[in-house]
């Protein structure tokens, strides 16, 4: 297993501002800054290695560094502590850490109105040139907006410097709601009022909200919850008959999934948190995920695929995509290759089959380290895959039909969201599962084309999981 750094602590570097005028004091300080520069440079190409750690040590050199979410955990570190500190002058980022990381500025260069092909927005614009001559370190900031003369960006851009803030609006009922998968509200069953429907579902943001209340705030009681609840932008902003029904809606999801637990008591309704809302509070995953983690272990128990030495099933267990998407290109030529290995070329076999195992292959044993070297960099579309591969996507409900469907672009029905979150975590599955065999972080990137910095990121992710 590759350890991750995203824990560690950048090395200490003295500051390497100059307050002195004096011509042979600027001198020895200069020589003093390019030792230091040199230091951190070396730092840098030990703590991860790769292209982006070489390129960076050049130019370090002459004080400019670039910074971006395909870093590694250390190198994003030492970059922002080397700028904290004056022995980085110039630093070329990109809007992640504009929007982000706390690194105030004398002067900001936007090269580009556009991020991501869009418009700066009025927010995105502020939070970015607002890092210019922050109160209280800077008397004075600069802030420049490159737009071409003879284009339609100059009169957006002028417009954009002068347009105001816009109202924010609440996270809470942000995004469709959650449905309830418990099977008991899906049957005959009338609970709560909820009858036979089975769209019954809870806003995601006020899930969390009442699950952080009872479990870290120590709520216990209805007219608790409903002045914390009360206390929120929300409550600002929707009517209170409103803000009352997604308590409730949420109180109820959570009660059913086995989150908490209400009982009525002489002075009111009381809330009690059960295991499962303490395990979702302390892994910091969501409600809606805790859900799913707990089915796959309870699926895993039943039929755990061990067949591979990668020990790929387990690490689908210990693995959480975050912000990491499925290439669904790259998984569909996987899954492909696997159940070929799995199904050969039987006549009949409809695209999109459930990938299932047929009993002459069961046991066979196959292994990810007999079908290419893992540590060569290769891309991952253009391996053999072993048949426990697809044994294994089926086992986590994962299935070739909806992996064409993205890769075609169409849509899939109401259980979408839920395969995409088994499709990104299989394929984070599949990364983590080379870098148990230890592989190298860039050449785990370089196969499913991503950045050193994701491989990073579900490392770090898996090891507080």
């Amino acid at each position: 297993m590759i350890a991750s750094h995203g824990g560690a602590d950048p090395p200490e570097f003295p500051d390497a501002k100059m307050e002195t005028r004096d011509t042979q004091t600027q001198e020895r300080s200069f020589e003093r800054l390019k030792d230091i520069r040199g230091d951190l440079a070396t730092t840098l190409v030990e703590a991860e290695e790769g292209l982006d750690s070489i390129f960076l040590r050049e130019i370090i050199k002459k004080g400019v560094a670039f910074h971006h979410a395909g870093l590694g955990a250390v190198s994003r570190a030492l970059i922002e502590d080397g700028y904290r500190r004056g022995i980085i002058r110039i630093l070329c980022a990109t809007s992640t850490l504009a929007a982000g990381v706390n690194l105030p500025a004398r002067r900001v260069i936007f090269r580009t109105p556009y991020v991501g092909g869009r418009f700066l927005d009025v927010q995105r614009y502020r939070q970015m040139s607002g890092r210019a001559g922050r109160a209280g370190l800077d008397e004075a900031g600069d802030s420049f907006l490159l737009v071409r003369p003879a284009s339609r960006d100059l009169n957006k851009a002028l417009q954009l410097m002068k347009k105001p803030l816009t109202g924010i609006r609440s996270g809470l009922m942000a995004g469709p709601g959650i449905a309830c998968e418990n099977p008991g509200i899906r049957g005959d069953e009338d609970r709560e009022g909820l009858g036979k429907s089975p769209g019954f579902s809870a806003a995601a943001g006020v899930l969390q909200a009442v699950l952080i209340a009872v479990t870290a705030l120590g709520t216990t009681t209805h007219n608790q919850l409903t002045r914390f609840m009360n206390h929120t932008l929300l409550a600002a902003q929707v009517p209170p008959s409103v803000l009352e029904t997604q308590t409730q809606k949420a109180l109820t999801w959570l009660s059913l999934e086995g989150f908490l637990a209400t009982s009525t008591e002489p002075d009111g309704d009381s809330i009690r948190s059960g295991k499962m809302a303490w395990a979702a509070f302390k892994a910091a995953v969501s409600p809606w995920l805790a859900v799913h983690i707990l089915r796959d272990l309870r699926r895993a128990s039943m039929s755990l695929v061990v067949s591979d030495r990668g020990c790929l099933h387990l690490c689908y267990l210990c693995a959480q995509p975050g912000d990491i998407r499925a290439n669904y290109t790259i998984l569909q030529s996987i899954l492909t290759k696997a159940t070929g290995t799995q199904l050969g070329t039987k006549p009949g076999t409809q695209p999109g089959e459930q990938l299932g195992v047929p009993k002459e292959l069961e046991g066979m044993g196959e292994d990810l380290e007999t079908h290419g070297d893992l540590n060569s960099g290769d891309p991952a579309e253009s391996r053999d895959w072993p048949a426990s591969v697809a044994s294994i996507a089926e086992a986590v409900g994962l299935n070739l039909e909806f992996v064409r469907s993205q890769v075609k672009g169409r849509t899939y029905g109401t259980k979408a969201q839920s395969l995409h979150q088994i499709a990104s975590r299989f394929y984070c599955a599949l990364m983590l599962a080379e870098a148990v065999q230890e592989a190298d972080p860039s050449d785990i990137a370089r196969s499913f084309h991503v950045s050193t910095g994701d491989i990073q990121v579900i490392l770090a992710w898996c090891e507080i999981f």
